[in-house]
C-alpha cells in the first residue's frame, strides 16, 4: 500500500528536519508516514548530514547553477517528480522549513499542475500579521516585543501569506539578543510544526 510521503525544503542547520523525523518515527504505527525526501538549495547546509543521519534521501538543487529563479524551480519541481512520480509514496506534502529562497509564480503553477490535492506549508517565526521576511527574530528584539509568535501557514504567492493553520505566542524577555531568542523558540517551532502536519494527515484541518 502506497502511504502518504513528506518532502522537506531546508537551507540551514535543519532543527525543524529533525523535529519532523523524530515526530514520524513516533507516530509510525498509530498513523504511518515518512519524511521521504529533504531537498536544499545548498551543499553544505548542516540539513544534509541530519538527513543522512536519519536515511532520508537527499536532493541538493543549487540555485547557483542555473541562470534564474525560474529554471532552478523548474529542477526543483523535476526532482519532485523523480521521487515521488516513480512509483514512490505520492506526495502528500511539501513542507519548507527554513528554505532560504522566495518561491515564484513558476514554481506555484508547476506544483499545483503536478500536485494539485498535496499541501504546500511554511513555517514562519513571527504571527503573519506582526512581520514578514527574514530576520523575524531580530525585529522582535530590535522593536522591544514583549511577546512574540511563530505560524504554520499554507504557502501562496503572498509573501509569508497564505491561510494560517496553527500559531502560538510566547514571552520575550527583556535581556535576550536575537539568536537566544531564537534558540529558545526552536522547541516552540518543532512542536507547531510537528502538530500543524499530524493534524493535517489526520484530517483534522481542512
Amino acid at each position: 500500500m502506497k502511504l502518504p510521503g513528506i518532502a522537506v525544503f531546508a537551507s540551514g542547520e535543519g532543527s525543524n528536519f529533525e523535529a519532523l523525523c523524530q515526530q514520524a518515527q513516533l507516530l509510525e504505527r498509530a498513523l504511518p508516514h515518512r519524511i521521504e525526501l529533504l531537498l536544499t538549495n545548498r551543499t553544505n547546509a548542516g540539513v544534509v548530514q541530519r538527513a543522512k543521519k536519519w536515511k532520508v534521501p537527499v536532493s541538493v538543487v543549487s540555485h547557483n547553477q542555473y541562470p534564474s529563479r525560474a529554471k532552478h524551480e523548474e529542477a526543483v519541481i523535476q526532482s519532485l517528480q523523480a521521487h515521488f512520480e516513480s512509483g514512490q509514496n505520492p506526495l502528500f506534502a511539501v513542507v519548507l522549513a527554513g528554505y532560504m529562497r522566495v518561491l515564484s509564480p513558476v514554481f506555484f503553477t508547476l506544483f499545483r499542475s503536478h500536485w494539485p490535492q498535496s499541501h504546500l506549508l511554511n513555517l514562519h517565526p513571527a504571527l503573519l500579521n506582526d512581520y514578514k521576511g527574514p530576520e523575524a527574530y531580530s525585529y522582535a528584539v530590535q522593536r522591544r516585543f514583549p511577546r512574540w509568535g511563530i505560524t504554520v501557514h499554507r504557502v501562496t504567492e503572498e509573501l509569508d501569506g497564505g491561510p494560517r493553520l496553527k500559531s502560538s505566542e510566547h514571552p520575550v524577555f527583556p535581556w535576550e539578543q536575537a539568536g537566544a531568542l531564537h534558540k529558545r523558540f526552536q522547541s516552540f517551532e518543532h512542536s507547531l510544526l510537528t502538530t500543524a502536519i499530524r493534524d493535517l494527515l489526520e484530517g483534522k484541518t481542512s
